[in-house]
Order: C-alpha cells, then structure tokens, then sequence
C-alpha cells in the first residue's frame, strides 16, 4: 500500500490531474502541499495568498479532491493561506490527526468547523501570534502534541487557549518570550515531554511547573530546574548548548539537587563534556547523582581548542578519571552505575585521520567497565559536530560497537 503522496503546487497541477491521481488518493496517508517550485527550496519561502494566482488555485482545485483520501492522517502545507471554507474541508477529513505548516497559516473566519480528532500540529516560521491562537483555538480540546519552530516572539500569549490533553511541546525559537511561554507551560501540567530551545531563560519557571514531565532536551542551566524531579526519566542536553567541564556537570547536578528533596530517578542521560583535565571524572561525578538509577547514558566528548586537529588524543584525557566526588574534601568515592547497560560515547569527525578504535577499546576497559558492573554494550561514534547528534549518522567506518559475549567483549578489548 503506498503509505506517502507529495504533491507540488504548479502550473501544471490541474482537475485532469487529481482526477488521474485518484487511485492514489484512495490509498495515500499523507499528503505534503507546497506553493513553492520547483523543489526543493532553500531558505524560508514566500507566502503566497490563497486568490488567483495559478499556483494557489491548483491547491483550491484540490480541496474537493481530498475527501478522496479515506485514509489520510497528515497533511503538510508550505506556503499556503488556507480561506475558511477550505479549512472546513480539511477538518472534514474523517482520520485527519496531523496537520503542519511550513509558512502557512490559517486564515481567521467565523466558519464553523465541523468535529474531528486532529492530536498533533507542528507550525514552522508562522509568524502571525493571531493566525497561531486561531488554529490553537480550533483544535486545542484534542491536542496532545505541539511544536513551535521559528514562530513570532509572542507565538504563545498570555491569552492562548489552554489544551487539556497536551502532552508533548516543542518550542524551538530564537524570538521566544520566555515570560509568555513559562505561563503557557503554567497552565499545561499535563505535559509529560517537552523540548525548549537554548534562548530559554529559567528564572520564569516556578518548582510546581511541569509537575509530570518525564523527558526534557534543554540546555544544561535547566537542567539544573529539571533533573531532580521524581517524575523525570531521561534528560538530553540541547544539540547547542556548550560544553561543560566535569567541574561544571558537578555545579548544575548539585543545584539539581539541592532544588528538590526527592532522589533523583533518572534513566537516560545525554550530556556534553568539555575534555578539561578537571580533577573528578566525569562517570563518576555522574554516578555519584544517577548511579541507581541509569540505565543508558551518552557522553558527547568535546575536543575544544587546545587539542591536536589530526588526533583522538583528548578522548583519553582528564574527563575519564575514576575520582569521585565524596563527603570530605579528599575523599575519593566511587558510588557505581549499578544499573547502566549501554553507554554511547560520541566525538568529532576528523577528515582523513583513521577511526580511533584502539582508544575507544582502552577507554572501556580502564575508565567504563571499572564503574559500570552491568554493562552490556558500548557504542563509540564519530560524527560532525554535537549540534547534529540528532539527526546525523556515522559515516562507514567510524563507529564501533562492542557487546558483552558471556564473560568476554566482541570484539575483544584487547588483541
């Protein structure tokens, strides 16, 4: 069954057609709506109106069509107004749960819409405040996942519509007015993930805020607000956010602490360390706040400025010592990670220069293995930059993965 039909608006988007392509809208659960041609565009692409010009009017020729798509569950429009009329016909579609806008926006109109069950709506550079409360307001009772990308400074006012059923939020801009949005996530205490851009500012977040958040990506100051909920589960540093020194991880994970009385409970952790030669090691300082209760952990190694451009050399710097924060000054602790069965440890790309497979392999057997009893896989990665550790894959060759064999390690740690 073909699960995907991308539709370009342009001059040769006519009845003749649609009216070809019907078999495929019988059968299509997605459709992607572009004003832009030819694709694919580059940049932020202009917004056409929804009136006379050709390339709109291939998306009005379309509307009657879409009722042919019995199966349809998301559509995505780029560059497009849609009238009032034409957004009745799109909450009309019967199993229609996802609805996302790339330079588009709903027009206001007093149209009213007809019941559906739409869960999920991403807005990407939808700049208008009053089109993002309108299209909020026509869904906000079945919504349970949000993202904001780019959106005005005031995508969120204080007088947006609150979604009961919210549990997923995204807000991903530059041009955030963090007083709005903390008083969106105020009344949202239903949201149990959440990811908030770097240009997030902690101080307009009150302790009761997000009292069932389980998964949060935020930089690393908020995780000074977030990581000692009970409720939270796994923590990701923002792809943007700096690197900290082991010494800096220990500051934010004390703050945590001290933040909240319950112990913290978390089971998956992505952070960024910087390659300092600090005098605690990372795994320790880590286990020392998590040791009972993570299970995967990922640690972005970063190479800084003072490291050689043509070597690994930093992976096995100060960051792996085995001291451990204690309760006295000079006390060495070791708490273990009890519990961790994976750990990823990711770097730099170097081009040209050999994947560092040895290093990887010395790195586990005398810095992982020693505090983590119960691990059973270990997965090195090399790519371009931490900004991209969501979305990028290793090229071939430059990751290893080594997995527990019994009592032994394959591939072996030591040849």
């Amino acid at each position: 069954m073909t699960r995907d039909a991308v539709f370009v608006v342009d001059g040769t988007s006519t009845k003749q057609v649609f009216r070809a392509s019907t078999w495929l809208l019988d059968r299509t659960t997605e459709v992607h709506w572009s004003s832009i041609s030819p694709p694919p565009w580059k940049g932020v692409p202009t917004l056409f109106w929804d009136g006379p010009a050709s390339r709109t009017n291939s998306f009005k020729i379309m509307i009657p069509f879409l009722s042919m798509c019995r199966n349809l569950t998301s559509l995505a429009l780029t560059g497009i107004i849609v009238s009032g009329e034409h957004q009745h016909a799109v909450y009309s579609l019967p199993h229609l749960r996802k609805i996302i806008l790339r330079s588009s926006r709903f027009q206001l109109t007093k149209v009213t819409m007809p019941k559906h069950n739409v869960t999920h709506l991403r807005l990407f550079n939808v700049l208008s405040e009053a089109a993002i409360s309108h299209i909020l307001r026509q869904i906000s009772s079945t919504l349970t996942t949000l993202r904001i990308d780019k959106g005005p400074p005031k995508a969120l006012s204080l007088y947006s519509p609150r979604c009961p059923r919210l549990t997923k939020f995204t807000y991903n801009s530059s041009r955030s007015e963090d007083r709005e949005v903390s008083a969106f996530l105020e009344r949202h205490p239903t949201i149990r993930v959440i990811y908030l851009s770097m240009g997030f500012y902690l101080p307009y977040l009150r302790p009761s805020t997000l009292p069932k958040v389980t998964k949060v990506t935020a930089s690393g100051e908020l995780g000074r607000f977030f990581l000692a909920r009970p409720e939270l589960t796994e923590f990701y540093q923002h792809p943007n956010d700096y690197a900290e020194s082991v010494r800096g991880l220990w500051s934010w994970l004390v703050d945590a602490q001290r933040s909240q009385p319950h112990p913290p409970r978390l089971e998956q952790f992505r952070v960024k360390i910087s390659h300092h030669s600090d005098d605690l090691g990372a795994l320790p300082v880590i286990s020392h706040f998590f040791g009972k209760s993570l299970c995967r952990l990922h640690i972005w190694v970063e190479g800084g400025h003072y490291w050689s451009s043509r070597s690994y050399s930093y992976l096995l710097d100060g960051w792996i010592r085995l001291k451990g924060p204690g309760p006295y000054s000079g006390n060495q602790a070791i708490v273990e990670l009890v519990h961790l069965r994976s750990i990823q440890v990711s770097f730099g790309l170097i081009r040209g220069t050999e994947f560092p497979a040895e290093t990887c392999k010395k790195l586990l057997g005398s810095s992982i293995l020693p505090v983590c009893p119960a691990l059973e896989e270990a997965l090195f990665t090399a790519i371009s930059s931490y900004e991209s550790i969501e979305r990028e894959k290793p090229e071939d060759g430059m990751e290893l993965r080594i997995r527990k064999n019994g009592r032994s390690w394959d591939p072996p740690l030591q040849n």
